[in-house]
């Protein structure tokens, strides 16, 4: 393949974005297509052309394999090898690293929609509809508050029609009684020709406080992606969960995988604290999976690279200087640690 092909193919990514005019972006994805190319991981750059061609969900959906991938290359030493798929596991674990003996299986895990989540899809869905009216050919990008729900959905549709300018890249808002409800700017399209404003990404505008129903949510995720795992975990072969969790606390999913807080607090002002046994390292798999690993984004693009954050299962806490070794762990939760945030 030539350096022409890997461009076309990261302009089939970010065509459909508004990302599609930002040159950097484009030429980062195609300098890190060619190195998994290099590398044999052309089935990665296969998975997400075809998932940005076939689907309406956001490139963000998409970019953490491939993300993973580029970190995990240019963390290891030639010692140490990397599949992805591979068919001998029937494809069921997404990446397989090998050195000497020991064997490190790292299943990535989009985390399962909750309500909340569904709510907001049908809410993004109604606006879309919406948007078919307003005959501006760009992109809109739309960050929403936390109390945005369908009764805001017409006023804020108005607050877009009565504009009299569609500036790109100009932050606007949407408020409700001195309330902001929702943020928004345009983006002019690089090469598509649009006949009515689109939805190009929408988000929070703060950090979503998993608890209850989302907490929830977290663990049956976990517990869907621990089934790819059909052997016992140990010290020759690691195996790992890994998400992304931008918009979750860290002291959030603590309470996910190793169990909630149970405070006490005394009368002479001493509090002490405990875990109950809620937690994902406490069920059927406990034996499987030696550690969540918690991906956040550097950089507020697609192709970024993460900081990670390890919660570590206490029966293989003697492999954590194992883990190390092979992935640039930031930080390292146990059970008995309390996050701040």
């Amino acid at each position: 393949m030539t350096d022409e092909s890997f461009l076309k193919d990261a302009q089939i990514v970010f065509e459909r974005t508004i990302y599609n005019d930002s040159q950097q972006d484009i030429e980062m994805l195609r300098n890190n297509m060619i190195l998994l190319y290099k590398h044999g991981l052309e089935k990665v750059n296969r998975k997400l052309i075809e998932n940005c061609r076939s689907s309406s969900r956001n490139i963000w959906d998409f970019m953490v394999e491939h993300n993973l991938a580029i970190e995990i290359i240019k963390t290891i030493d030639q010692m140490t090898t990397i599949e992805y798929e591979p068919d001998y596991l029937d494809g069921t674990v997404d990446f397989v690293l090998s050195r000497g003996k020991t064997e490190y299986y790292l299943q990535v895990k989009n985390l399962s929609d909750s309500e909340r989540q569904n709510r907001r899809k049908k809410t993004v869905e109604t606006i879309k509809k919406e948007l078919m009216e307003i005959k501006v050919g760009k992109f809109i990008s739309i960050q929403f508050s936390e109390d945005f729900n369908e009764a805001d959905v017409q006023p804020f549709i108005e607050n877009i029609k009565q504009r009299n300018y569609f500036q790109d890249k100009v932050k606007n808002y949407y408020s409700k009684e001195k309330i902001v409800k929702a943020s928004f700017s345009f983006h002019s399209p690089n090469i598509s020709i649009f006949e009515h404003l689109k939805i190009g990404t929408t988000s929070d505008m703060a950090m979503v406080n998993v608890t209850g129903e989302d907490r929830k949510q977290i663990y049956n995720s976990l517990l869907k992606a621990a089934k790819s795992f059909t052997w016992k975990a140990s010290a020759a072969k690691l195996n790992f969960i890994v998400m992304e969790a931008d918009n979750h606390y860290d002291i959030d999913i603590s309470e996910s995988v190793f169990g909630i807080e149970r405070f006490q607090h005394y009368s002479n002002g001493k509090r002490s604290w405990n875990r109950d046994e809620s937690g994902f390292f406490y069920n059927e798999y406990k034996n499987e999976v030696i550690g969540v690993i918690a991906l956040r984004r550097r950089e507020e693009s697609p192709v970024s690279s993460y900081s990670k954050t390890l919660f570590i299962n206490e029966l293989f806490l003697e492999q954590v200087s194992q883990i190390k070794s092979i992935f640039n762990i930031d930080r390292c939760f146990r059970y008995n640690q309390l996050p701040e945030h």
